[in-house]
């Protein structure tokens, strides 16, 4: 970990085929069905192979999740991101999953190491959001439920995952180290054996070395390479800086970019929070009467879609 602080800026949901928690609830999909929905959305952009291991493997890592002590819901009601009415969708949630609430002092020690999100209120989850009609009627959310979930110190959506992954982590003997950077990968015999922080101290691995760091929307020269987008405005966390894509070229990896990306989530910066983007598509547009405005005060969308 790079930070003191985990940041959170997600909804913590995550897509899975053919899911176990699905079955659990009556609900049929397939495995072909998905692929079908993906291919769609990859535009015929993506390499076969991964995408279909993606597609195949990905009940297989909710069910190891749920095995180490991850506590897994589905998100019903979610229509599937991004294309609810594409060939092979499942318009219900059923391949959408989500963290269950947990709450901050299951995490001992790390309790206060996770930020707050500004994306839903403390202990909502996307789930419940949906289930409520909306943020377009956060008026009308209850009050009361909203006030016990604080009290509690109760963590979902991104917030939650990450509490998550972090407890079923700790459980298993997971040492987690903050402020501590990875300067490269160690080799040897042709494979990945370890890691060299960055201060020059060197880590093994027995069974090899997870790279996830992220995309790398907050580094400005890779947004520039792979990109080429003006006035780029990351719409995630400014920690995203490519540091697994760079760490793997490092040991001759090579890098394959998919000309698909968040651009479609209009928002702006918060200045009162360091330029943190503000969604206009998931925040502002859903409320009756809403429109989008660019810096100069002009409409530029067509807000009923």
């Amino acid at each position: 970990f790079r930070r003191v602080l985990f940041r959170i800026s997600s909804y913590g949901t995550m897509w899975a085929a053919a899911n176990s928690l699905a079955r659990s609830a009556g609900l049929q999909d397939s495995v072909e069905a998905a692929l079908e929905y993906a291919r769609y959305v990859a535009g015929g952009a993506a390499i076969d192979d991964l995408l279909e291991t993606h597609v195949r493997a990905s009940a297989s890592a909710v069910d190891r999740l749920l095995e180490l002590g991850v506590e897994l819901k589905l998100t019903i009601g979610l229509p599937e991101i991004f294309h609810p009415h594409a060939p092979g969708s499942c318009p219900d949630g059923r391949r959408m999953v989500e963290a269950q609430p947990i709450a901050r002092s299951e995490l001992g020690e790390w309790a206060n190491l996770i930020r707050p999100a500004h994306y839903i209120p403390a202990g909502v989850s996307w789930g419940d959001v949906v289930q409520w009609g909306g943020f377009a009627n956060r008026a009308n959310w209850d009050a009361e439920e909203l006030a016990r979930r604080e009290r509690l110190g109760l963590l979902a959506a991104g917030q939650g995952l990450v509490a998550q992954l972090l407890r079923a982590a700790l459980r298993h003997g997971a040492v987690p180290r903050i402020n501590c950077g990875i300067s490269e990968l160690l080799s040897r015999d042709g494979r990945v054996c370890g890691v060299r922080t960055s201060t020059g101290e060197s880590l093994s691995a027995r069974r090899g070395v997870v790279l996830a760091t992220g995309g790398y929307e907050g580094n400005d020269e890779l947004v520039k390479r792979f990109e080429g987008l003006p006035d780029w405005l990351n719409a995630f966390a400014p920690t995203n800086t490519g540091d697994g894509m760079v760490l793997a070229t490092g040991v001759g990896a090579a890098i394959y970019r998919l000309p698909v990306n968040h651009r479609k989530l209009v928002g702006c910066a918060i200045g009162s929070r360091n330029g943190e983007f503000f969604s206009i598509g998931l925040h502002g547009m859903p409320y009756p009467g809403a429109i989008a405005v660019n810096r100069m005060g002009q409409r530029f969308c067509d807000e009923s879609l």
